[in-house]
């Protein structure tokens, strides 16, 4: 299994391959991931959390996954107003007020699931279109 992740990590998960997982609606069956993932952190001198008896930690889907979005949309708006050719100053100036936006948002998530996953409910309902 591949895992779509920057960084060095060590993931610790349980999957069951999608052919084996019922299709039949309301049948109670998990999907794929039965259970959370964990994910251990490598830095230079050894695991991010020193705890060597568990040094796996759980990751937080809604919080993983708008780390990565955000950290994402920063090259993605870089790449955007190096197209646009924008006068680097002010192209500066964005990508500033972006990593900033973005880290404020993390500090008040922090590793709080339920914080974020209401936040995002919120967002997607701002965004929803009529139809």
């Amino acid at each position: 299994m591949i895992l779509r992740e920057s960084g060095p990590c060590l993931y610790w998960l349980t999957y069951k391959p999608v052919y084996l997982v019922s299709k039949i609606g309301g049948s109670g069956q998990p999907g794929p991931f039965p259970t959370e993932a964990l994910c251990a952190v490598i830095n230079n001198n050894g695991f991010e959390h020193q705890d060597r008896s568990n040094c796996f930690r759980p990751i937080l889907p809604v919080c993983h996954w708008l780390t990565g979005e955000w950290a994402e949309g920063k090259t993605e708006l870089k790449v955007s107003l190096d197209a646009d050719e924008i006068e680097q100053n002010t192209a500066n100036s964005f990508l500033t007020s972006y990593e900033r936006a973005t880290n404020n948002w993390l500090e008040a998530i922090g590793q709080r699931e339920g914080i974020a996953r209401h936040a995002l409910n919120i967002y997607f309902e701002c965004w929803k279109k009529e139809y």
